[in-house]
């Protein structure tokens, strides 16, 4: 149930060269509407990448400034959301409390990183608003860029922000790449609008790296989070799909390229592709393949500045303990509940980014 649109017709962002659709029906809707509680938690891991000049910080508010819809893509009076902003860039989401997730080819230079900020909340809050504004702590810089590839079979992006997101989760990450039938939800800024959920959806095929959806996807839609519809695990990034808007020439506008549901082919780059680069995910991974045989000392650290708390603070010392009793310890500490993590020799020191 999926809408693809034809809008190559309207833009030359080299970023969006790959443009999206709608399938069937459309299932956009405002995180505002959505009746899954599920989504709308998720949707809180969602942020969009939009051009530092789009936004103006007056105290603790910042303004997002922005033609609308309609104005920018030249759009038909029926189409839907026409008098909302349209002011993202590109989409992305939290996948560590530092680290953005997006499309590679959203965030290729350092320019991007100097030029774009990634805003949490740019969504509707309220039935016709036509402007949004977010609290200022809301806007985080890009530090720099961990990974990025764009080729190959590869699109995605990790971006380092200037500081700890706070009020907002990183996404769970999917153990498993989808499968045929997998069903899907989407949420990003299509088009770059306001924050919008897009459910109905599902795998359509597979392919190494990656998968095809009936998708309702636009442009700027790239980087946004494709969920596993009832666990909830993020399974992959939107990356491409076909043309969005299409011409209508006797109302001199453009309008929503429809397809049927089973035409649908937005391409999904798989989790699998950069979980292991995220920083606390590739030094949990080193930890876990660690030699437990000599281990004599363990010890967990909560920074004086972290959001752990310091009675959180835990130090194993092992005489003869087994190493299947020293690898319980580290179970039972549930080391996961850190961000980061070193091994050096016989010790395991482990602490909040």
């Amino acid at each position: 149930m999926k809408l693809v649109s034809a809008l190559c017709l309207l833009t030359s962002f080299a970023a969006h060269a790959n443009t999206r659709i709608i399938y069937g029906e459309d299932n956009r809707v405002d995180t505002l509407h959505s009746t899954s509680p599920l989504f709308r938690r998720l949707a809180d891991s969602t942020a969009a990448m939009i051009g530092n000049e789009k936004i103006t910080l007056r105290g603790n508010t910042a303004e997002l400034n922005g033609v609308t819809l309609q104005e920018r893509f030249n759009l038909c009076d029926k189409e839907r959301f026409i008098e909302q902003p349209s002011i993202a860039y590109c989409s992305g989401f939290l996948v560590a409390p530092d680290v953005i997730a997006t499309a590679g080819h959203c965030m290729d230079s350092i320019g991007d990183c100097e030029n774009f900020s990634w805003v949490f909340n740019y969504k509707i809050t309220e039935k016709n608003q036509t402007a949004v504004s977010v609290s200022s702590s809301e806007v985080y810089s890009c530090k720099n860029i961990i990974a990025q590839q764009n080729g190959e079979g590869r699109d995605f992006a990790l971006i380092k922000l200037d500081r700890p997101v706070s009020r907002h989760a990183p996404v769970k990450l999917a153990q498993q790449e989808a499968t045929m039938g997998t069903p899907l939800v989407m949420i990003g800024h299509p088009s770059g609008l306001p924050q919008k959920i897009d459910d109905g959806a599902q795998v359509m095929s597979v392919h190494n790296g990656g998968f095809q959806a009936n998708l309702d996807a636009f442009q700027i839609n790239s980087g946004s989070a494709v969920f596993h519809a009832r666990s909830g695990e993020l399974v992959g990034i939107l990356v491409n799909g076909k043309t969005d808007y299409r011409a209508n020439q006797s109302l001199a506008c453009t309008e929503v390229n429809v397809l049927p549901n089973e035409k649908g082919g937005e391409g999904v780059s798989s989790v699998t592709q950069f979980v292991a680069l995220i920083p606390y995910v590739r030094q949990m991974l080193e930890f876990r393949q660690a030699d437990f045989s000599n281990l004599t000392e363990m010890r967990f650290i909560a920074e004086a500045d972290s959001r752990i708390p310091l009675e959180y603070d835990a130090h194993y010392t092992f005489t003869d303990a087994s190493v299947d009793q020293r690898l319980k310890y580290y179970q039972d500490f549930k080391a996961d509940d850190f961000f980061d993590v070193a091994v050096d020799g016989p010790r395991v020191v482990g602490f909040h980014a």
